[in-house]
């Protein structure tokens, strides 16, 4: 039987241009693209001057936005995905501009913020390299640096775990607008950046010096360009190849060509002209901290990651279980930087799952918050390396300081929110702390942080004595029924003790049942 086909419409409102992708799918892999439309914008450029997107802007936005809806109206489309990045994210009106968009085109726009960003390209670059249908062992890392408009991610993968990852709100057009146009034109302007560059990677090149990079993909705005300078084509996979020592001799070479030389040898327009040597200067930075001897330039765009993540969710769970897992690499790593037993948080994970399977359907849950729930039980305990008194709100802080891939606002909230009630014993014993926070024990919240409760009862000791987990609900009761050989006294105690909150939240009473095998 042939696979039903569907349409939707994917766009994206960046910070140079908004594009729109019409598309017909089957899967994740059988994608035809019907027509697409793009138009130039200078928003990043007003933003980050002006901090506001002004109401010319606003209204030529509309008026493309509208030409997309009726473009999508010829070819039959309703379903679409609207997104937008840092520039929107920067307005300090941007809730009113969100309004206008759905009052006058009757879009929804969202809104992502920068781990959402790298989460996207991540995705596309996995998409064509196919990286979820192999494992490829490495000695070395690979590291992917993504450079917008606004800012620039540095995401380091070695051995399919996520070992370091780090976003900086610093980008090529904010480089150059940092300066004056004086100081642009000044002979000191080129070192002057360099300077402002390596102040601003520091941190990145400390943490860069002991971890071996093998090779250096490198994403983002001058993509559309540097192929033309390169006078190389991309392969199948998006990709052109290129030695590091010959990147370092060409970028050498640009940044000695004004703006003016850049637009008539390369066929450069004059906004990608002026971009040239922040963006020279910033890989011959990135190159030589590296040491990689080969540079990829990855020539997907952004909207191909915002695509292949809209069909994944339908039509390939394969592809979306292997993006979660860099994300939970990402997050053990960050468990492991604050001395956290990941032995024992992995085994609470995997108790928390067995538990929320039984309950979900009833409960409404679904496996977004499987998901969330999963990276909770892994951070739950970071808090303790600062303060054992207080462990709970250090959850608290540094699970909303930190940038987690792929993680939006409400997510990170939420699974900030379930690590610090967790800990309480009942959802309603929250602190006068808590609502300075404006944590709020939400029933869906709740419902995570119980079940995380119960699960961390069950290796209190830290000894792992469980090897076995299957839950079953009866009437009023919910058995837990786990494998050991071991004496279970300590865990059947606290299991107890802290088994008040599942109940009050899910009107069901735990019961620890331990059997032999």
């Amino acid at each position: 039987m042939a696979k039903k086909k569907q349409l939707a419409a994917i766009i994206h409102l960046g910070s140079e241009r908004v594009t729109m992708q019409l598309i017909e799918y089957t899967d994740l892999y059988a994608v035809t693209i019907l027509d697409e439309a793009s138009q130039t914008v200078r928003l990043g450029e007003e933003t980050f001057k002006t901090g506001r997107i002004s109401t010319e802007t606003m209204r030529a936005l509309i008026d493309i936005l509208k030409g997309f809806r009726r473009l999508m109206k010829d070819y039959g489309i309703k379903d679409y995905v609207l997104e937008a990045t840092t520039a929107v994210r920067e307005a300090r009106n941007r809730t009113f501009f969100l309004d206008q968009v759905l009052v006058k085109t009757g879009f929804v726009m969202d809104v992502i913020n920068l781990p959402q960003e790298i989460f996207r390209k991540i995705a596309s670059l996995s998409y064509h390299l196919e990286s979820h249908k192999k494992k490829v062992e490495h000695k070395g890392g690979h590291l992917l640096v993504d450079l917008s408009s606004g800012a620039m991610g540095f995401t380091y993968v070695r051995r399919g775990e996520m070992e370091y990852q780090q976003n900086l709100h610093v980008g090529l057009i904010r480089m150059k607008e940092y300066f004056t146009r004086n100081e642009q034109s000044s002979i000191h302007f080129g070192e002057a950046l360099r300077e402002y560059i390596r102040a601003n990677l520091f941190p990145v090149m400390q943490e860069l010096e002991n971890k071996p990079v093998e090779s250096m993909f490198i994403s983002g705005v001058e993509s559309s360009y540097l192929p033309r300078i390169l006078k190389k084509k991309p392969d199948k996979k998006g990709l052109i190849k290129v030695g590091a020592g010959d990147l370092e001799e060409i970028l050498l070479r640009l940044r000695s060509l004004s703006p003016r030389q850049l637009t008539k040898v390369y066929a450069l327009s004059e906004e990608e002209a002026d971009l040239v040597l922040p963006a020279a200067t910033l890989y011959e930075e990135l190159i030589r901290a590296a040491g990689s001897p080969f540079v990829y330039i990855v020539t997907n765009r952004f909207i191909d990651g915002i695509r292949a993540l809209y069909i994944a969710r339908q039509k390939d769970p394969a592809f979306m279980a292997y993006m979660q897992s860099i994300q939970m690499s990402q997050i053990r790593g960050v468990a492991r930087r604050f001395g956290t037993n990941l032995v024992h948080v992995g085994l609470v994970a995997d108790l928390c799952e067995a538990i929320f399977k039984t309950v979900a359907k009833s409960e409404g849950l679904d496996g977004a918050d499987l998901h969330l729930l999963r990276a909770a039980a892994l951070l739950h305990g970071v808090g303790k390396f600062f303060s054992l008194r207080a462990g709970k709100l250090y959850n608290y802080e540094l699970i909303q300081a930190t940038d987690f891939l792929g993680f939006g606002p409400d997510a990170q909230q939420t699974v900030a929110s379930v690590s610090y009630l967790f800990s309480l014993p009942s959802p309603d014993a929250l602190s006068p702390e808590a609502y300075d926070r404006e944590i709020s024990a939400t029933p869906a919240v709740a419902k995570l942080a119980a079940i995380l409760r119960l699960a961390d009862a069950l290796d209190v000791s830290r000894k792992q004595k469980i090897t076995g987990c299957r839950t079953v609900m009866k009437e009023n009761q919910f058995r837990v029924i786990v494998t050991s050989r071991e004496d279970l006294s300590l865990e059947r105690w606290t299991f107890e003790k802290q088994s008040g909150f599942f109940e009050e939240v899910f009107g069901l009473t735990p019961i620890l049942e331990q059997v032999e095998r």
